[in-house]
């Protein structure tokens, strides 16, 4: 299969569409950042959440690392023990509907967003 790079929220979309998702939710997605959005590489929606495992560990990592050069550390550790919550949270969710699957990706692209802005 042959690999392409698209932003991610045209990516979140065409998962939303396919699966019937009602497109309130997916503006939740465009709640931060609106339309801007990083590209991807990957085949399909299905291939990049196929790495959120790798990717959440990295971004739980890169939390710390990057906020700690605005706050303290004890601060940024505390960011990304939240960060952890709602990732547990989405991964509740995902496993229970698609909704939840679309969430998850979210956070882990606005995640990324975010500190890549930050940088």
């Amino acid at each position: 299969m042959t690999q392409f790079s698209c932003p991610w929220l045209t990516l979140a979309d065409d998962f939303a569409t396919r699966h019937a998702i009602a497109p309130s939710y997916t503006s939740i997605l465009r709640a931060f950042g609106g339309e801007e959005s990083h590209s991807v590489q990957g085949t399909s929606f299905e291939s990049i959440e196929a790495q959120f495992d790798n990717t959440f560990s990295q971004l739980t990592q890169a939390i710390i690392d990057s906020l700690s050069k605005e706050v303290d550390r004890n601060q940024a550790e505390n960011f990304s023990r939240r960060f952890q919550a709602v990732h547990w949270l989405a991964l509740q969710l995902s496993t229970q509907s698609p909704v939840g699957r679309l969430f998850l990706f979210g956070l882990a692209h606005r995640m990324r967003q975010v500190l890549n802005e930050s940088k």
